[in-house]
C-alpha cells in the first residue's frame, strides 16, 4: 500500500481549521477548497484551488469539513476522482444517504473515513480498551451525556433541516460511543421535550443484552460545555466528567491529530482504522432511529446496512 503525501481540506469554518492544524502538526502538505472568499487563521497562506476538480486533482486525501448536506455529493465525487475521503460526522443527515456514499468509495476502490473524534479522546477510548479486555466483566449498561450551548462558529446548526438537530449533531457522538463499546443497537427509545429539537434523551438496547442511556442538549447557552460517562460492568464500573470551566479546552492529546495520524497510518499500511465508514453509516442511523422515535413515540429498530461476512471491514450490499 502506498501513503498520502498531500491532503486536501473542502471548507473554510471550525472544523476545517481543526483539521488544518492536525495535518500541519504532522507534517502533511496541505491544500484548500472554499466558497468562502476569506481563508483565516490556520487556513491563511496555504494553497487555494479554485475548483474541487482541481484540489482532487492534487491529493491522496480529501478532508470534508462542510455543512452537512454537501457531504454525499463531495464524498461520492471524490470517490469517482479515486481519492480516500475523511469526511466530518455526520456522513449524511440520513442512513440512505450514508450509505450510499460508503458504497460509492467502496465501488471505487477508496477509503472513507468518517471523522468520529471523540474515539480518539483519551478517556473514552481508554474506556473502550478496559471493556474489551474484560477489566470490568461484562458491559451492562453505559450512561453517556453532552451538555452546552448550540455551536456558535455557524448559523446552520440552528436549522434542524440542515444539522439533523441536537441528535444528529451532538447527541450522534455519544450514541456511537455507545455502539462501539457495548456493541450494534436493536433497538431505540427517545423523547425530547414538546416542540424542541435541542434537547433529547435515547434508551439504547444492545444486541449483547446491555443497555445505554444517552442524553445531550443545546439548551445552556451561558453554561460551559460539559460532558459525562460511564460504563458498568459485572465486575465494576468506569467513569468520567469534563467540563470546559476548569479544564483546558482540548483535553490532554490532540484527538484532532490522533484521528489524523491513524486515518493516514490506515490508507498506508491498509489495516482497519478505528472508524471505518460502516461506523459512519451506523452512527446516522442510530440518530434517524432517535428522531424518528421522538417523532412517533414508539421503539424503533435502526436500519442496518452492515453485511455480516466481511468482519474486518465492514461493507454495505
Amino acid at each position: 500500500m502506498s501513503g498520502v503525501s498531500r491532503v486536501g481540506i473542502v471548507g473554510a469554518g471550525y472544523m476545517a481549521k481543526r483539521h488544518v492544524a492536525a495535518l500541519l502538526a504532522l507534517g502533511m502538505e496541505v491544500g484548500v477548497y472554499s466558497r468562502s472568499a476569506r481563508h483565516p487563521g490556520v487556513l491563511s497562506g496555504l494553497p487555494r484551488y479554485q475548483t474541487y476538480d482541481d484540489l482532487l486533482d492534487a491529493v491522496g486525501l480529501v478532508v470534508v469539513a462542510t455543512p452537512t448536506p454537501s457531504h454525499r455529493e463531495l464524498v461520492e465525487r471524490a470517490a469517482s476522482a479515486g481519492v480516500h475521503v475523511m469526511c466530518e460526522k455526520p456522513l449524511s443527515l440520513g442512513s440512505a444517504d450514508a450509505a450510499a456514499s460508503a458504497l460509492a468509495c467502496e465501488r471505487a476502490g477508496v477509503r472513507l473515513f468518517p471523522a468520529h473524534v471523540v474515539r480518539h479522546m483519551q478517556p473514552y477510548a481508554a474506556a473502550r480498551a478496559a471493556a474489551r479486555v474484560g477489566e470490568i466483566g461484562t458491559v451492562r449498561m453505559t450512561r453517556l451525556s453532552r451538555t452546552g450551548g448550540p455551536p456558535t462558529w455557524a448559523t446552520w446548526f440552528a436549522d434542524p433541516a440542515v444539522s439533523g438537530g441536537v441528535q444528529t449533531d451532538l447527541m450522534i457522538h455519544d450514541l456511537d460511543v455507545a455502539r462501539w463499546i457495548a456493541g450494534e443497537v436493536v433497538a431505540v427509545d427517545a423523547a425530547a421535550p414538546s416542540g424542541a429539537s435541542t434537547s433529547c434523551a435515547a434508551l439504547l438496547r444492545h444486541a449483547s443484552g446491555a443497555v445505554s442511556c444517552v442524553t445531550a442538549s443545546w439548551e445552556h447557552v451561558e453554561r460551559p460545555f460539559s460532558t459525562a460517562w460511564e460504563v458498568v460492568g459485572a465486575e465494576g464500573v468506569l467513569d468520567e466528567r469534563w467540563w470546559t470551566q476548569h479544564q483546558p479546552a482540548t483535553p490532554p492529546g490532540d484527538a484532532h491529530a490522533i484521528q489524523m495520524a491513524d486515518v493516514l497510518d490506515a490508507i498506508a499500511t491498509g489495516r482497519a482504522a478505528v472508524t471505518e465508514a460502516a461506523d459512519g453509516v451506523a452512527a446516522v442511523a442510530l440518530a434517524e432511529a432517535v428522531r424518528e422515535s421522538v417523532r412517533t413515540g414508539r421503539t424503533v429498530r435502526p436500519r442496518s446496512m452492515v453485511r455480516a461476512d466481511t468482519p474486518d471491514r465492514q461493507q454495505y450490499s
